[in-house]
This record gives structure tokens, C-alpha cells and sequence, in this order.
């Protein structure tokens, strides 16, 4: 998985929380859209944990990138936003899952776990 999130203790706290769960393994951290995608074409992770609000290229930007260019990765959105419009923009562009920051540790793994399932990386 690819953590891409601009706030350097969510992605740390994120990987911590990886490393405790037997099927999640974290191939590359991102701060903003630009390495996202530059790490999304050399690593090829299986799911990548993408923020909406991030530096230089936008979230969705970057989810609508990912779906067109590499359709075997899967994206969980993940966002301190609980708009709608933003939850139904990233359904729209091809997320598997949007969740809100703050969500249950077991439910983001639940999440990412399907997101694998749903296009057969898992």
C-alpha cells in the first residue's frame, strides 16, 4: 500500500498502524500529488491510501489518474471531510472507499482488505 498524505504524523501513524496487521504491507509514503504518482508508476502498490487535500495536484486529480493509468490499483480515500459532494466526487472518479479521518482502526483495515478484493489483488 501507499500512504499519500501531507501530514507527516497521519502517514507515520498510518504505517505504524500497518505494521500491525498481517495483509497490509506499506510500500512507499507520499507528501503531495505529484510523488504520489511518480511513486504510484515505480512501486505499483496494490491500494493506495490517498487524502483528498493534499499539496501541488489534488486528491481527486490524482484518484482520476491512477484509475485511468493503472486500473489494478485500488484508492481509499481518506479525508477529514464529510461532505457529501466530496464523498460522492471520489465515488464518481473510481474510489473504492471513502472514509473519514478519525474512522475505526478495524473498519480502515476492513477497507483497504476490500479495495484489494474488489479489483483481485488480494
Amino acid at each position: 500500500m501507499l500512504i499519500v498524505d501531507d501530514h507527516e504524523f497521519v502517514r507515520e501513524s498510518l504505517a505504524l498502524f500497518a505494521e500491525t496487521q498481517d495483509d497490509i504491507e506499506i510500500v512507499g509514503q507520499a507528501t503531495n500529488g505529484d510523488e504520489a504518482l511518480r511513486l504510484c508508476a515505480d512501486l505499483r502498490p496494490d491500494v493506495v491510501l490517498l487524502d483528498l487535500s493534499i499539496p501541488l495536484i489534488d486528491g481527486l486529480t490524482v484518484l482520476r489518474v491512477i484509475r485511468q493509468m493503472y486500473p489494478s490499483v485500488a484508492v481509499v480515500m481518506l479525508s477529514y471531510s464529510s461532505k457529501t459532494e466530496d464523498i460522492e466526487a471520489a465515488t464518481q472518479a473510481g474510489a473504492s472507499a471513502y472514509l473519514v479521518k478519525g474512522v475505526d482502526l478495524d473498519e480502515m483495515a476492513a477497507a483497504i482488505r476490500q479495495a484489494k478484493l474488489t479489483l483481485g489483488s488480494g
